[in-house]
């Protein structure tokens, strides 16, 4: 069984951790479990997976948004972005291989990114 303590902090105590059956217990809340019911279970053989790993991806997530957000770079602006640099590469690659001629209209089409109006009607 797995125990998947999510909403608050410090519920999993010394007072109960000894009825814990689950042997897997993903700490999905910010400190769920207190020290002294860390020891106990560690000692009952209950892998515990540290709500510092179970919460990095949201912490990844909202750093870039606060990173955006700090640059007031729209969403759809970042794709753009991305996407004319690795149009550019791909097309700039090609010329100098001699594989491919293109004209400024072409190639502007080709480099250019999806808009937000792209993206949000696809």
């Amino acid at each position: 069984d797995v125990l998947v303590p999510a909403a608050m902090e410090q519920m999993i105590t010394k007072h109960n951790a000894d009825r814990i059956k689950a042997k897997i217990i993903g700490e999905a809340a910010n400190g769920p479990t207190t020290p002294a019911a860390d020891k106990i279970l560690m000692d009952k053989g209950v892998i515990i997976v540290p709500d510092l790993y179970l919460n990095a991806g949201g912490v990844v997530v909202s750093y870039f948004e606060w990173l955006k957000n700090l640059s007031n770079v729209r969403f759809g602006r970042l794709n753009q972005r991305f996407d004319e640099r690795r149009g550019l590469a791909i097309v700039e690659g090609l010329e100098s291989a001699g594989v491919l001629k293109l004209t400024p209209k072409q190639r502007e089409t080709i480099v250019s990114g999806a808009s937000e109006r792209d993206l949000a009607h696809s």
